[in-house]
């Protein structure tokens, strides 16, 4: 949504693909409220991956910029953000916990545990039902995983 907020203030076009899962069906309100902002919201795929390869498509095709959920600096900067707000609650942290998801999240709170206390640890989790990003790193490579039964969105990946 932070994105759609910006795009709202400066006027820009906003397309979103999400899943067509029912089970998604409790975001219902939250497509609502992008489209209350402006933006555009088509419905595309089982799950989270197959709506970002089709949003992924469609940038191509329709001259779009598209931001990738994970793979964005400045978002990774952003999601940082929670890491700084830890360390101003608890500056003795020892571990730092985060979804795996993507990346993101991990990869900020990374970056700001090492700014702040390089000994402090990031342990990335994920849903046993969803362990892409865990045969990713089993593996090393980043070929999708052909599973993912989590509803739990930040965890929700079958690739990365």
């Amino acid at each position: 949504m932070s994105l759609l907020l910006l795009f709202a203030r400066l006027l820009l076009c906003a397309l979103f693909l999400v899943a067509g899962l029912a089970k998604l069906a409790d975001l219902a309100g939250s497509r609502q409220a992008m489209r209350d902002f402006g933006a555009e919201v088509r419905q595309h795929g089982r799950d989270f991956d197959e709506a970002r390869l089709e949003t992924e498509r469609v940038a191509h095709a329709e001259g779009f910029r598209y931001v990738h959920s994970a793979n964005e600096p400045k978002l990774i900067a952003g999601v940082g953000t929670i890491g700084i707000e830890i360390f101003e609650d608890l500056p003795d942290v020892d571990v730092i916990i985060a979804p795996a998801g993507g990346g993101s999240c991990a990869s900020g709170n990374s970056i700001v545990a090492q700014h702040f206390n390089p000994e402090v640890r990031v342990i990335a989790v994920q849903s046993k039902s969803a362990p892409a990003m865990w045969h990713a790193w089993k593996n090393r490579n980043l070929e999708p995983y052909p599973t993912m039964a989590t509803e739990h969105e930040g965890l929700a990946t079958r690739a990365f």
